[in-house]
């Protein structure tokens, strides 16, 4: 505040507690000065004992309506520029009561503002209380929740150093614990254990039932009715084809799995072509083999021996075999002891070892030849010419045709030839081959 003069700030003038009580100084007797040219009055000390006697002292301290109240002697320092010269108080008044400059309503020197009060640019600013806390490091006013100031400024206790938790935040909470009410620091007054909170915020938001084969994956250590997600059974099994899965299914995956309907179980295997179904160690089959008399004759066997044996085929193909002593088993003039499948075979002779030698024939066809019609034409010597044609269709897709002549006695020779010529018909013309002989054979037809 700049108006000095209404700070008390050295011991001539001023309030002090004593021994309990308020003590001010009045001012009575006529003043006298100083060699500093300072105005001093001499002064006594009442005591005031009741809060009532300090309210009306303070109206009357600066009571500029009246000559009757207390004069504030002026306090100057050597930076002040004009107010340490002359008789004058801190109001410009004269220690008589006369004014000593400027007045409010502008009779002779001095400063005044619109409410009368005296400015003076020459008196230094000075801090208030509330920032000389600041500046003092008291800038707390207020607190949160939780905490409470400590350390008051000890010109103004609404200023404070800090804020520091409550006495009563001491629990530090662990999960499933969680905090009831205010924290500080992480610390609260109790612990509640929330088991339901804990398992949600650790991820485990589920708690419907899983679907059909599915069951949860992992549960909340805290409360096993919320689990994380939802799994596939253990145990489903994948079925592969022909397999058919029974039920519904999970990733792919059946309890059981089954063979198709149409399979069938076969007594003497699947067919060729046929696909099998395995379930449970019982194999089906899509179709069905033949079933055929696998055994072999007496005295043979279908585990093949060692050394010398003979050999011949059951009803299901399968060799046979019967030890014997070895012998010359050759056949002679290219006959087999067997023939392949689709040649005709006749049995002729035995080898050395008494197996039955067969003849083994095949016949191809090669051509088919067909008569495209003749004609005899007499000469003039008496003889006639027999003019033919025909056409040879091959068996692996080729086709000739031909053109031939004969010459005759008389034209009823040429006719009698014409007949076995077959003018008009066709013939196959077959290959056989037995035992590597080729024979060739022709079957004529109309």
């Amino acid at each position: 505040m700049k108006s000095i003069s209404k700070i008390l700030l050295l011991s001539a003038v001023g309030l002090y507690v004593e021994s309990g009580n308020l003590a001010y100084a009045s001012f009575e007797a006529a003043s006298f000065h100083l060699k500093s040219g300072i105005p001093t009055l001499h002064t006594h000390h009442k005591y005031i004992r009741h809060t009532q006697e300090i309210l009306n002292l303070s109206s009357h301290l600066f009571d500029k309506g009246t000559d009757k109240g207390v004069k504030i002697a002026s306090v100057c320092f050597i930076t002040d520029a004009g107010n340490c010269s002359g008789d004058k108080f801190g109001n410009l008044e004269s220690p008589t009561g006369g004014s000593g400059g400027g007045t409010p309503n502008g009779n002779g020197e001095g400063n005044f503002d619109e409410n009368g009060e005296e400015v003076d640019d020459n008196i230094p600013e000075y801090e208030t209380i509330p920032e000389q806390c600041r500046n003092a490091g008291y800038t707390v006013t207020s607190c949160v929740a939780g905490k409470h100031p400590v350390n008051p400024c000890p010109s103004d206790n609404t200023y404070y150093k800090e804020c520091v938790c409550d006495e009563n935040l001491t629990q530090t909470c662990s999960v499933p614990y969680y905090g009831v009410g205010v924290s500080c620091d992480g610390k609260y007054a109790s612990c509640q254990r929330d088991d339901d909170k804990a398992c949600r915020n650790a991820g485990y938001t589920q708690t419907a039932a899983c679907p059909t084969l599915q069951v949860p994956n992992k549960k909340c250590p805290y409360n096993a009715s919320y689990y994380d997600k939802c799994v596939c059974q253990s145990g489903l099994v994948t079925c592969t084809s022909p397999q058919i899965g029974v039920g519904t299914s999970c990733g792919g995956k059946y309890q059981s799995c089954q063979c198709p309907s149409a399979y069938k179980s076969c007594d003497c295997g699947g067919a060729v072509g046929a696909t099998s179904c395995t379930i449970n160690g019982q194999t089906t089959y899509s179709s069905c083999k033949i079933c055929c008399d696998n055994s072999c004759p007496s005295g043979y066997s279908l585990t093949k021996p060692g050394g010398c044996y003979a050999a011949s085929q059951n009803d299901c193909g399968n060799t046979c075999y019967k030890s014997q002593e070895c012998c010359d088993n050759r056949c002679e003039n290219h006959k087999n002891i067997s023939c392949y499948s689709g040649e005709n075979k006749r049995a002729n002779g035995q080898d050395g070892c008494g197996n039955i030698c067969y003849e083994c024939c095949y016949t191809v066809q090669e051509y088919i030849e067909y008569g495209n019609g003749c004609s005899c034409v007499e000469n003039g010597d008496g003889s006639c010419t027999l003019y033919y044609n025909y056409t040879r269709n091959y068996s692996w897709g080729g086709s000739e045709s031909y053109s031939d002549t004969s010459t005759h006695s008389d034209c009823s020779a040429c006719e009698r030839a014409s007949y076995y010529i077959n003018c008009t018909g066709s013939y196959i013309q077959n290959t056989t081959t037995c035992n590597g002989i080729a024979t060739s054979n022709s079957d004529y037809f109309n």
